[in-house]
């Protein structure tokens, strides 16, 4: 439930008098915590969700709009209205489009994960720990390490401790110790 401050006129004088807003009727509210929770959770947009890999294609999208559109704006206009454009005809797709594809790639890297590496099969949960040192570091370079979180949630949850840390430890140290090497 949203909860708004009942004396607008105290908040607007702290904040070197506009109190002007009370007026028109505007109100400072606060979100607690439960709607905060309740918002995120039926959100297309997450944090955590897409992160660099929606980067990644923001970039290249408004980079190939801004090719394309950089011959058709006169040159002494180009340096402000090509990007601007570009921003603003490219905003609406990505937010709306790119980002959520994204989260739910995000999701879906972190779904198989999840299935291997909590797998009864001994042989699987071992090719999976292979694999997880192999893909951990270019996670972490990607950003995308953080979708582990919640691998490690269920791992604490069901076994009390975490068996995917001493691997990854492991990825590093053969990382440090091949750069020692070279």
């Amino acid at each position: 439930m949203m909860t708004c401050v009942a004396n607008i006129n105290t908040i607007a004088i702290a904040l070197n008098g506009i109190p002007f807003l009370a007026d028109i009727g505007f109100q400072f509210c606060q979100v607690t915590d439960a709607d905060a929770a309740k918002v995120s959770l039926e959100s297309i947009l997450q944090t955590g969700r897409g992160g660099v890999i929606a980067a990644f294609l923001g970039a290249f999208l408004i980079a190939k709009f801004e090719t394309w559109l950089r011959p058709h704006v006169h040159p002494n206009l180009d340096i402000v209205v090509t990007p601007l454009v570009s921003i603003i005809v490219i905003c609406i797709p990505y937010i709306l489009v790119v980002m959520p594809a994204a989260g739910m790639f995000s999701v879906g890297i972190e779904w198989c994960v999840e299935q291997t590496v909590m797998s009864g099969n001994v042989v699987v949960r071992l090719i999976a720990g292979y694999v997880g040192a192999a893909l951990f570091l270019p996670l972490v370079a990607m950003g995308m390490h953080h979708s582990l979180i919640a691998i490690y949630t269920v791992q604490l949850n069901q076994l009390g401790w975490v068996s995917l840390y001493p691997v990854f430890a492991m990825a590093g140290a053969g990382l440090v110790g091949t750069s020692i090497a070279i």
